[in-house]
Parts: structure tokens; C-alpha cells; sequence
């Protein structure tokens, strides 16, 4: 009957390993989303509150018509 239980601490030990590994994957994924998250978040421009595109200004367009 030796084999046997040892058999079975065995399947046990591998069912465990798998369970430890699953939960490893997930904790390293999980680091790695928060890192590329706060990293990102540094990159992010600070508003100015101008506008990002720089579109002529109405008063430029204006000089530009000839008098008649």
C-alpha cells in the first residue's frame, strides 16, 4: 500500500504546484499592468489650456483681405 499513498502525495503535491504557478501568473500580470499603468501616466502631457492643434488665429485671417 506504500505505492499507492505515495502515488497520491504526489498527484497532491502536483495539484498544488499548478494552483502556486496559476497564482504566480496572475500576480506577475498583475504588477506589470500597474507598472505600464503608472508609467503611462507619467507620460501624460500636463493640460495647458490652450488648444493642442495650433490653428491660425481669426485675427491674422482677417488682415489678410485687400481693401477695395
Amino acid at each position: 500500500m506504500a505505492p499507492n499513498t505515495e502515488r497520491i502525495q504526489f498527484l497532491r503535491a502536483v495539484r498544488q504546484l499548478h494552483r502556486v504557478r496559476s497564482f504566480y501568473l496572475l500576480a506577475v500580470f498583475t504588477g506589470l499592468l500597474a507598472t505600464a499603468g503608472l508609467s503611462l501616466r507619467r507620460l501624460a502631457v500636463p493640460p495647458t489650456g490652450r488648444p493642442a492643434h495650433h490653428a491660425a488665429s481669426h485675427k491674422a485671417a482677417r488682415t489678410r483681405h485687400a481693401h477695395a
